[in-house]
């Protein structure tokens, strides 16, 4: 059984889109009876505009959402499944092949991918495309690139300039059916309040879409320079930039040329930078085709010594050296109460990250060392462990040398080797890590490689054995203070293995001393694997009402930080308490979340199989299979969000046992009541926030204080709560 994924992820637009009614509904047609269709024309003809724009108006025909995979920044083909895994959702830790998962998770799913600027990963792509469309019936594809990706069955879509007028008298009233003069003038009022087509200005508009080209990119660069230029102004200098490219041959102008010209006149104003003000601290973002630009300009520039020696490979260092910087502070801040914003943060600079590994791996392996191993709660704890097996084991072969930096990309590739469970990995790595540890002076990673090394020993059934090097870890950690992170970490593998040797009472001293150091510290991420384990010692003295208190807070930890493991563990286990319980019907509905959420993130329940058949046969038994089944599936239908506010809570409470808005308890304000209200439409944080022309960011905050203010643990209560204060609910 599947976890339902979401019901897609698009970029909401922020200009208003102009033309192109027949490409549209073309394409649109097309996606009916193609499965693979390949936008294709020059840099910012409008290529990625256009698929959006035909993904939202179709988004309805697919069941299972329409999907965004921006490929502009990923330079790395072997990285190209990860890209499309968290694009979709897609979890997965193990140690899998990521196609493999990708053609599973999707198998029965109806959906619209895609994937944008496919040109410079084009065997990749093909590949990947292939596979998928093959394994999944139900998946169509969309992409846009500058050539074709010369698969069967792909039909090739090419998307043209957009029409200029000919040579010639022209008003306004002809001039804005063209939908070149028509952008123009959209984004012209724009930036110039006022501005507007007009029968003295319309002949220098149709001059200036003409020597563009009708290419959308370059008129838009050349809108915006009406902040500071008049309309005049700006076609002279784009007819002397002309000049200069082509030495007076107007013919011999390609329109890769056009466009080259548009970007470099154009790029003195702020426009060409778009703003996200979704992460924080706020991110800017240059479109793929000024990006290359960019980059084309330099190595020029280079060539000709016109940049007094910054060349690129400089300017790579600089990358690399704020990739370093950042990726040290990451590490160094962890352990403490910053880890949701550093998850976020650090998920959106992977393309960053991404582009100073693969530097590193060429020029400088040490550093990519160093970059690797500082990332390691990046791999670890936010959800790319997969990615970062790939790193590490790149960069520790590149430079296989004994280095301090190396002891701390040792100890990150054993952790991930222990979430992969690779046995033999576990030891050679983590052996490594202590010797050099111990060469370097390095207390911490000692403890840590010591630690991994008892979990291997466990691993293997030598209970006494691994007890032993986690003690001698432990020991090394308290020796640098009583809150010691790798103090924290070695406590929970420890009483695990005591609790296996029966002594619970010891155990639950240990994880509570674990939870002592995360508090203290403010930590999250850590802090739900203790309390998860604190809940499995709890159930299994048979204290229900504490495995579930412990349970429960576990849940909400992972899901703040996005833990999709965690989850997938959070709810298996609350459906173990709900059966011991004997809230069958309860159990059955986890225990489908559970398992499509276990399949999504790729982790079994093999290692937790006992108790999982116990609890799993307990509910069957008393519902029977029928009943089990249907609440089975009921479970297995929720999106991910739903049913871990399933598992916090069953149902909102009543709305008469809720303090009503004219009673004596919480208010909403007037904002908290239209968000409310948009809430239960269905409405996403990000439409919230178009509608009401605020940021998202304000949005989610006025949703999380209503959730606090009534107990709801998600929008679904929320939801259900609100449709029952209408009058017409009654």
């Amino acid at each position: 059984m599947n976890q339902r994924l979401p019901t897609g992820r698009l970029p909401t637009e922020i200009t208003g889109f102009v033309g192109r009614r027949e490409e549209l509904s073309e394409i649109r047609r097309l996606l009916t009876t193609t499965r693979l269709l390949t936008l294709t024309g020059v840099g910012g003809v409008g290529k990625t505009r256009l698929a959006l724009r035909v993904a939202g108006q179709v988004r309805r025909s697919f069941a299972d959402g329409v999907w965004l995979v921006e490929l502009a920044g990923l330079q790395d083909p072997q990285l190209l499944p990860q890209a499309v895994s968290n694009a979709l959702g897609v979890a997965d830790q193990s140690a899998r092949e990521q196609v493999e998962v990708l053609a599973e998770v999707l198998a029965d799913r109806e959906l619209l991918v895609v994937m944008d600027n496919c040109e410079h990963l084009l065997p990749a792509v093909t590949l990947l495309a292939v596979e998928l469309l093959r394994a999944v019936p139900g998946l169509r594809v969309l992409a846009t690139s500058r050539e074709a990706l010369q698969l069967p069955g792909e039909h090739v879509y090419p998307v043209a300039p957009l029409p200029v007028p000919v040579e010639g008298p022209l008003g306004a009233a002809a001039g804005i059916r063209y939908p070149a003069m028509a952008l123009f003038t959209e984004r012209a009022a724009a930036v110039r309040v006022g501005f507007a087509l007009t029968d003295d200005n319309a002949a220098l508009v149709a001059a200036l879409c003409q020597r563009l080209d009708g290419i959308p990119l370059a008129i838009e660069l050349a809108a915006a320079r009406l902040r500071s230029l008049s309309l005049a102004q700006i076609v002279a200098r784009l007819d002397d930039r002309f000049r200069l490219l082509t030495t007076g041959n107007r013919a011999a102008l390609a329109r890769h040329q056009t466009l080259r010209a548009a970007v470099e006149w154009s790029l003195v104003d702020k426009s060409v930078l778009t703003v996200d003000d979704d992460t924080d601290p706020r991110r800017y973002r240059l479109l793929d085709t000024l990006a290359q630009y960019g980059l084309d300009r330099l190595r020029d520039a280079a060539t000709n010594q016109h940049l007094c020696g910054a060349d690129e490979a400089v300017l790579r260092r600089r990358h690399r050296d704020f990739s370093v910087e950042l990726a040290e502070s990451f590490h160094a801040d962890w352990f403490g109460p910053r880890q949701v914003t550093w998850s976020r943060r650090m998920r959106a600079e992977l393309a960053n990250l991404r582009a100073a590994l693969g530097f590193c791996l060429a020029e400088e392996p040490r550093a990519g060392v160093r970059l690797a191993g500082a990332l390691h709660y990046l791999w670890y704890a936010c959800g790319q462990a997969r990615e970062g097996r790939l790193w590490l084991d790149r960069v520790l072969a590149a430079d296989p040398y004994p280095s301090r930096e190396r002891v701390r990309a040792l100890a990150a590739r054993a952790r991930i080797a222990v979430l992969h469970a690779q046995a033999a990995a576990i030891t050679d790595l983590a052996q490594q890590g202590l010797d050099l540890a111990r060469q370097y002076d390095e207390p911490a990673y000692a403890a840590e490689a010591l630690t991994v090394l008892g979990v291997s020993l466990m691993y293997r059934d030598d209970l006494a054995g691994g007890i032993g090097l986690i003690r001698q870890g432990m020991e090394l950690a308290a020796a640098l203070s009583p809150t010691h992170p790798q103090l924290a970490y070695a406590e929970v593998p420890l009483a695990v293995a005591i609790l296996l040797l029966g002594d619970a009472t010891r155990a639950g001293e240990l994880l509570a001393d674990s939870e002592r150091i995360c508090r203290a510290r403010g930590d999250r991420w850590y802090l739900g694997l203790v309390l998860f384990n604190s809940a499995l010692r709890a159930l299994a003295s048979g204290d229900t009402a504490q495995a579930r208190s412990d349970g429960r807070e576990s849940l909400r930890l992972r899901q703040a930080l996005n833990d999709t493991y965690g989850a997938a563990s959070g709810l298996e286990l609350l459906a173990w308490v709900a059966a011991a319980d004997h809230d069958h019907v309860r159990a059955a509905r986890l225990f489908g979340a559970a398992e499509g959420q276990w399949h999504v993130v790729g982790g079994s329940v093999l290692a937790m199989y006992r108790s999982h058949r116990e609890a799993r046969t307990a509910a069957q038994v008393a519902l029977g299979d029928d009943a089990f089944d249907a609440e089975y599936r009921h479970g297995a239908d929720l999106g991910i969000d739903d049913a871990i506010g399933y598992a916090l809570e069953p149902e909102p409470t009543p709305a008469h046992q809720r303090t009503d808005q004219a009673g004596d308890g919480p208010r909403l304000t007037r904002r908290e009541s239209e968000i409310a209200e948009l809430v239960a439409q269905g409405l996403t944080n990000r439409q919230i926030a178009a509608r009401l022309m605020i940021s998202r960011r304000t949005v989610e905050s006025h949703v999380e204080n209503v959730l606090v203010k009534f107990g709801f643990t998600s929008r679904t209560q929320l939801a259900v709560w609100y449709a029952q204060q209408r009058p017409d609910s009654e």
